[in-house]
């Protein structure tokens, strides 16, 4: 993982994501791209059609403008004063020295076109999960990330980061999104002292078989171990609580692998992870 994507958006949990996509930068001697996307204001117009609101679409587009470039600010200090104290080096492109480079890139116009492009280039997208904060990250932005990328998304929670990557928990349900996950993540699960498959019972469907997983990941040289959960209560709850009881630094997850059917009868586990989960979540589609 050596080309690291770090979003952010200049609210307060930018220290976090910029701490985590270091953490694993050092992994591997790669370089953090911290990317923050500045709306323009005139690709909004859209959003007020309509005779009634012509005459607020003037303010409207100054309200916004004043919000972009304080949140452009607060990004751009959040990244240099994370640069400063790690003492990074700042390049455009791939050095020949070892130890982890750093760059800053600010795109313009609407966000969900360039975390896509900018994405798509990335060996690990490290983002912030959803949050109330009106700075904080939007649901549009991350499904951007997870569905139209094809690449890797570590998820790191409000006020937390990525510290330690010994202990991992990898949710299967055999599903294609569950595998490219478990693919993707198989470069930090080479480094652990603990990697737990948790297979899931529900409403009386039986769990997936954890054996071909944990011998999958032993030809790759993985230790792995193996945990059945009890969904009731919803799969994405007694799944953070397995993770956290079993004191997980990070876990691995396919996202959104149920049909829409599925999540309307069974609530959609993806969803839950991306609003309340208390660690890192290392998630693909």
């Amino acid at each position: 993982m050596k080309a690291i994507l770090a979003h952010i958006t200049g609210g307060d949990a930018d220290a976090g994501v910029l701490e985590s996509a270091h953490a694993v930068a050092r992994m591997f001697d790669g370089h953090v791209e911290a990317l923050h996307t500045r709306l323009d204001p005139s690709e909004t117009g859209f959003f007020f059609g309509g005779e009634a609101l012509a005459a607020s679409v003037p303010v409207l587009m100054e309200a916004i403008e004043r919000d972009a470039e304080e949140l452009s600010r607060r990004a751009r200090a959040h990244y240099d004063q994370w640069r400063t104290t790690h003492a990074l080096r700042v390049v455009q492109h791939p050095a020949e020295e070892p130890g982890v480079t750093v760059s800053w890139q600010e795109a313009v116009g609407m966000p969900q076109r360039a975390l896509a492009r900018a994405g798509r280039l990335a060996d690990l997208i490290v983002t912030s999960r959803l949050t109330d904060e009106p700075s904080g990250q939007t649901r549009a932005e991350l499904e951007t990330l997870l569905l139209e990328t094809g690449r890797p998304v570590m998820l790191v929670p409000q006020g937390g980061r990525v510290s330690t990557l010994k202990r991992a928990v990898v949710a299967w349900n055999g599903s294609i999104e569950a595998s490219r996950a478990l693919a993707f993540a198989k470069p930090l699960l080479a480094s652990t002292e603990d990697v737990v498959v948790a297979t899931a019972t529900e409403r009386g469907i039986e769990a997936c078989d954890p054996e071909p997983v944990i011998r999958y990941l032993g030809f790759n040289g993985i230790g792995a171990r193996s945990v059945v959960i009890d969904a009731t209560g919803g799969l994405g709850a007694r799944l953070l609580e397995m993770a956290k009881s079993s004191e997980a630094d990070f876990v691995v997850m396919g996202a959104y692998t149920r049909s829409r059917v599925r999540q309307l009868i069974y609530g959609s586990m993806t969803r839950h992870v991306l609003a309340h989960a208390d660690l890192p979540v290392m998630l693909a589609h």
